[in-house]
């Protein structure tokens, strides 16, 4: 009798939990990502860090880096304020005289990037730069 029993709570439990039987889950609640949504990560998942100045009107620094994810200390060593637009990419906050920031710039593939000043006049008065990635 207590086979009997336990046949039949085990045929209530299959019978109540449908997505079980099909191989199917509802995963429409679920507070983590599906597996589609799971960032790859690369085998070095640490950022270069590269040092730029900025100052009337020019940026320097270390401009070239590896390939991978890059973050940008920008000083600001001159008398008004700048800003470092990734072209096609992020602009960094604008950065007073005498500040310093970090600016991700994200994941970057071997190539050439041209980086720039964007307030009115500064990438016309040269601030202008060319960042390397290699691989």
């Amino acid at each position: 009798m207590p086979q009997r029993r336990l046949l039949i709570v085990l045929a209530v439990l299959l019978l109540s939990a449908p997505s079980c039987r099909t191989g199917t889950y509802d995963t429409s609640g679920r507070p983590w990502p599906t597996t589609s949504e799971v960032p790859t990560k690369s085998e070095n998942t640490a950022s270069t860090t590269a040092s730029l100045d900025l100052a009337e009107f020019s940026i320097n620094g270390e401009l070239q880096v590896p390939a991978g994810p890059v973050v940008l200390t920008l000083r600001n060593n001159g008398v008004i304020e700048h800003n470092v637009r990734l072209v096609g990419g992020p602009v960094s906050e604008t950065l007073p005289a005498n500040s310093t920031s970090q600016f991700d710039v994200g994941e970057l593939a071997a190539g050439t990037y041209e980086l720039i000043c964007e307030l009115p006049g500064h990438q016309d008065a040269g601030m202008i730069a060319t960042l390397t990635v290699v691989r």
